[in-house]
């Protein structure tokens, strides 16, 4: 719920921010200083396997692909549609986990989860409709 909340706020304070900046500008000062908070832990785990080469080719692949390309990504679109829409969208992130986990990997598919993926597709295709809905509900009201 917590993490909910944050991705909310982060969502509108950055549509804020891209509003008057670049947003490669925006997403740069927001990591960096989220790397500034987060440089204590450095001394308190192991970080030995960053120095392997698997160690860094992860590193690198979830740091500048699966982290900095999605969210500059993430950035632009914010200049193009409302937060909210942008929150509701970024709920196709974990459909799309689960299925690949499904499809891939074998995960089973357990009635809660596939009602979870149920509720989160229904409530994309609502979003991604929603002119059409609205209209439907104003005709519906008036008649």
């Amino acid at each position: 719920m917590i993490a909910g909340l944050a991705f909310a706020i982060y969502t509108f304070v950055s549509k804020d921010l891209v509003t008057n900046y670049p947003s490669d500008v925006v997403v740069a000062v927001v990591f960096s200083t989220a790397a500034i908070f987060l440089l204590p832990i450095l001394f308190f785990y192991d970080t030995s396997w960053l120095v392997q080469s698997s160690g860094a080719i992860s590193m690198l692949h979830l740091g500048l692909i699966a982290t900095a390309l999605a969210y500059l990504l993430f950035a632009r679109g914010l200049k193009g549609i409302p937060a909210s829409m942008a929150v509701t969208l970024a709920l196709a992130e974990p459909v799309t986990a689960a299925l690949l986990g499904i499809l891939l990997l074998g995960e089973p598919l357990t009635i809660v989860s596939g009602f979870g993926l149920l509720l989160l597709i229904i409530g994309l295709l609502l979003l991604a409709n929603k002119p059409k809905v609205l209209n439907y509900i104003t005709a519906r009201k008036k008649s």
